[in-house]
């Protein structure tokens, strides 16, 4: 049985393969057209010094405070992570979307362009 003939369903590794891409298209839907490459780029910074830091932080923190209680805190800190996410997307649903937000925001913005005083008086700039 060759490769390609084995269902994607059994291929979970060609499935994380595509986070990167999709992850990279979902930047390129929200971010503003004329900061795209500077969000790109600090994504690509971000998860390359990630695999550069992590290996040497996780060993750090195993060499001097054990192996248990390393691996309980990384996996509280993903599963809190993974809770904040979920809390979060369940908070853009609640206020109606993704792009109601971005348009709010723009709208915003453009407010402020036309009347300054009006983005000092408002509290959610800060």
């Amino acid at each position: 049985m060759a490769f390609k003939d084995i269902p994607l369903d059994a291929r979970p590794r060609e499935k994380l393969l595509a986070f990167g891409p999709a992850a990279l298209a979902g930047l390129t839907d929200v971010s503003q057209s004329d900061k795209r490459g500077t969000t790109m780029g600090l994504y690509s910074v971000v998860i390359s010094s990630s695999m550069i830091v992590g290996p040497i932080v996780t060993g750090f923190l195993v060499d001097n405070y054990g192996g248990f209680g390393v691996m309980m805190f990384l996996v509280s800190s993903a599963a809190a992570m993974g809770l904040f996410m979920v809390l979060r997307t369940l908070d853009v649903r609640k206020q109606g979307g993704e792009e109601h937000i971005l348009e709010e925001q723009r709208e915003k913005h453009a407010a402020a362009e036309k009347d300054p005083a009006m983005s000092r008086a408002d509290p959610d700039e800060e």
